[in-house]
Parts: structure tokens; sequence; C-alpha cells
């Protein structure tokens, strides 16, 4: 569900797209991981998805509140689901002329705003209010 509507939701809010995708990926190693499962459906589904969720996952990698873990976690599931990891030794505005994006496509009229809240929150579990008696 949340891959067929991830294009829709990156396009109106990214910062959510953000915070679907860190929080699965925050699940690796809990009893509850659903990384491996949720690999295997990107590679299962539309080239076009992958690539948006690569491009997301490299946005996520080099936010400033992505901790080291966090990246290392990140760049496993960019491996994983076919992408290239970037080069931790090279800084992200450094890249080679080859590793720019495209200028073919036009670009957004507006930048993308930052991200709300932070992506990287702990877990929460939410909890849910009784109804109201009457």
């Amino acid at each position: 569900m949340l891959l067929g509507g991830l294009p829709s939701l990156y396009h109106r809010a990214p910062e959510w797209a953000y915070t679907c995708v860190i929080r699965i990926l925050r699940t690796r190693g809990d009893e509850d991981d659903c990384t491996a499962q949720f690999e295997q459906i990107i590679n299962a589904g539309p080239a076009d998805t992958r690539t948006l969720m690569l491009q997301i996952l490299r946005e996520l990698s080099e936010h400033p509140e992505t901790d080291a873990d966090q990246r290392q976690n990140i760049a496993r599931t960019i491996t994983a689901i076919g992408g290239d990891t970037p080069s931790p030794t090279r800084h992200p505005s450094r890249r080679r002329r080859a590793e720019m994006p495209s200028r073919s496509r036009p670009s957004p009229k507006s930048p993308r705003p930052a991200p709300a809240a932070p992506l990287m929150a702990r877990r929460t579990r939410v909890r849910r209010r009784p109804p109201p008696s009457s």
C-alpha cells in the first residue's frame, strides 16, 4: 500500500515519505523487523518505484539528522534494492559531474520544504483514546 502511494506522497509531502521509510528501516534487527520483506517488495515492483525509493534513501542518507548507524542501515537497503551507495569519504556537494542529476528535467517551481519534525525520532506506540462516553 505504501509503495503504491509513494509517488504522490513524496510529491505532496516529502517529509512524510521520509518518515514512513525511516520507520520501516528502524525495525531492522528488532523482533518486528520487516526490512527484508520491504526490500523484496521494492525489488518485485515497478522500476520507477525502485528509482524513487533510491532517491528517497539517498536524501535520507544526506540529511543532517541522520546518524552514522542510520546511514549504515540506509546503505544496506540501497544495496539490497540494487543501488550504489554514495562514497562516505566524498561530500555530497563534491559529486563528480557524471553523478550530478540531469538538467533535462524541469526543476520544481518551489524548493521542497524542510521536514517539519525530526525524522529520526524514536519509534513510539500510539495510544488510542477511549471513545467518549455519552
